[in-house]
Parts: structure tokens; sequence; C-alpha cells
């Protein structure tokens, strides 16, 4: 068996010792190095948290975003339809208006005079008319804003109806008025045999105080039995004018 030689053995030992001291060295910077680590992770833990909640945070807003714009979606489906429909409504709209113009007009044209107007107030009546000098003819103008000469009131239509009632209080005015010329001329006529009747008698007399002579009869008595045989002409009718006027001044 060998003994070690001293000095190998305390160069062991001291190298162990430096060893000794280098791990416990090393150990030192191993904790530090691992509670630097444990730092490190807990601030990368909780960046990670913090990364992980506003990520939590993006979907909510994204998923709101998304629900939003769903229900908007939605509301300009339905907007879109209901402006569908009023457009829609609209055109008919339209078109039952335009039924009505030309209902209105051909009623117009039905009920009232085309060309006639006239004031409530006083009855003044104004028909409308257009000429054309071109060739003469004439046309209707109906246009309304017309206003009476009389007390500058606005003219208003005339309707068939008071046209039609104004031709029959006019044809009773006429007829009445006709029946009243019939009466005075049958009552005229009756007057006119009666002077007739006198006349003849007038004459009779007159002739019975003339000479027998014929040529001798005044022309008054002549124009006179003239008249009574309806014979007269225009100077027997100034002769008996001329008596006439004598018998008045007298």
């Amino acid at each position: 068996m060998t003994h070690p030689n001293p000095e190998a053995v305390a160069a062991m030992i001291a190298e162990l010792r430096h060893r000794s001291t280098a791990d416990d060295m090393c150990g030192n910077c191993f904790d530090e190095e691992r509670a630097s680590a444990a730092d490190l992770l807990a601030a990368l833990s909780a960046e990670r948290d913090a990364l992980a909640e506003r990520c939590e945070r993006a979907e909510r807003e994204r998923d709101d975003a998304r629900n939003l714009v769903a229900g908007q979606t939605i509301e300009m489906d339905y907007i879109r339809g209901k402006f569908t429909i009023a457009e829609s409504d609209l055109a008919a709209a339209r078109a039952t208006i335009a039924e009505r113009d030309e209902e209105i007009a051909r009623l117009n044209a039905a009920v009232y005079v085309p060309g006639r107007w006239q004031c409530k107030k006083c009855g003044f009546c104004l028909m409308q008319r257009t000429f054309r000098a071109s060739d003469g003819a004439v046309g209707v103008r109906d246009e309304p804003g017309e206003h009476c000469p009389n007390d500058g009131s606005p003219l208003w239509r005339v309707t068939e109806r008071e046209a039609g009632n104004e031709l029959v209080d006019r044809a009773e005015e006429y007829l009445k008025r006709a029946i009243d010329a019939e009466a005075t001329i049958a009552r005229l006529t009756r007057e006119k045999a009666e002077a007739r009747e006198a006349l003849h008698v007038a004459v009779d007399i007159i002739m019975e105080n003339e000479p027998g002579d014929s040529r001798a009869v005044s022309n008054i008595a002549v124009s006179l039995a003239a008249v009574s045989c309806d014979c007269a002409n225009p100077e027997a009718w100034e002769i008996i004018r001329a008596r006439a006027s004598k018998g008045t001044e007298t």
C-alpha cells in the first residue's frame, strides 16, 4: 500500500476547498438567477393575465360590435322593407290621384256649364269665349279668376242644374208673357171689332147728313168710309189725323 504525497494531499485539499468555495459562489449565483427568473416569470404571468384580460375585453367588444352590426343590419332591412312599401303606396296614391283628377274633370264637365260664371250677389253672368282672328272660330274658355265688374266679388261656376232651372224660369216667364199677350190680342181684337162697328154707325150717320151728289161729299166722310171698308190709303189717314188734331185743339 502506497501512501500519498503530503504535498499532493495538501494540493488536493486546497483544490477541494477551492471547489467548495466555487460551489458556494455558484449556488449563490443560481439562487440569484432563480430569484430573477421567478420575478421575470411573475412579471410575465402578470403581463400574460393583463393580455388575457385585454383579449377577453376585445372579444366582448367584438361580440357586442357583431351584435350591433347584426341589429343594425336587421333594422336596415326593416327600414328598406318599409321604404319599399312606402314607395309602392306612394305610386298607388299617385295613380289614384290621377284617376281622381280625371274623374273630377269629367264630373266638372258634366256638372258645370263650360265657360259660364255668375256673381252670387248681383246675378251678373259672364260667358267666357275665345275668338280666333285667323279663321273667325269661336270656342269656350273656361278659366277661373274672373271678378264681377259691379261689386268686384269673385265669379262662381254655374251648374247644369242651375242653368236648367234658369231656362225653366225663363220658359215659364215667356209662357206667362205669351198668355198675357194672347189675352191682350183677344181684348184688342174684340175692341177693334167694337170700334169698327161703332165706326160703321158713325159713317152711316155722317153719310145721312152729306149731300146726295157724291162729288160734294166731304173728304173726312170719304176717309172714314174707306177705313170702315178696310181700304183706307195713306191720304185718307192723313185727312183723319188732321181732323183729329183740329178736334183736339178745339
